[in-house]
């Protein structure tokens, strides 16, 4: 069964916090999505250093693009963001 990225991660919250009905996350999944949308120079960095590899399956490309720049944002050390406001 596929999943939205917005019940993945509400899913995710509510195993990390005992498996309470994943329901109850959906807002602050949402919000944590919403506050990702805006990379930090860090993931741009990240998705730029991926670069264009000859022979990446279709797909492929944007896949490794997104993983390293979550991976980024994942690392304290590159989360260079401007102030969001």
């Amino acid at each position: 069964m596929s999943f939205g990225m917005v019940e993945r991660v509400a899913r995710a919250l509510a195993e990390d916090n005992g498996g309470m009905e994943w329901q109850l996350y959906m807002p602050d999944a949402e919000i944590a999505i919403k506050a990702m949308r805006e990379p930090t120079e860090g993931m741009i960095a990240a998705g730029n250093e991926v670069g264009v590899q000859p022979f990446i399956p279709a797909g492929g490309f944007e896949r490794m693009t997104w993983q390293a720049m979550i991976d980024a944002a994942l690392n304290p050390a590159s989360n260079d963001s401007p102030d969001p406001s």
